[in-house]
């Protein structure tokens, strides 16, 4: 989703494609620096509810035929 690391207080230039996606399911994305532990499990968590709530329904094409 990152599309390169930069230093503390610039902005992350984003993949546009995520970018898209959270734009179009309404959502922001929030980055975290990655000297910042303590909010690991704070993201860790958004991603679950985004598979949980987000793509559950779902029918992903490109991947059925992977597994």
């Amino acid at each position: 989703m990152v599309r390169r690391h930069v230093a503390p207080g610039e902005a992350v230039p984003l993949h546009p494609e995520a970018v898209a996606f959270a734009g179009h399911y309404d959502f922001d994305i929030d980055v975290l620096a990655a000297y910042r532990p303590t909010g690991k499990g704070r993201v860790e968590r958004q991603v679950s509810i985004v598979c949980d709530r987000v793509l559950a329904g779902l029918t992903l094409t490109l991947l059925a035929g992977t597994r």
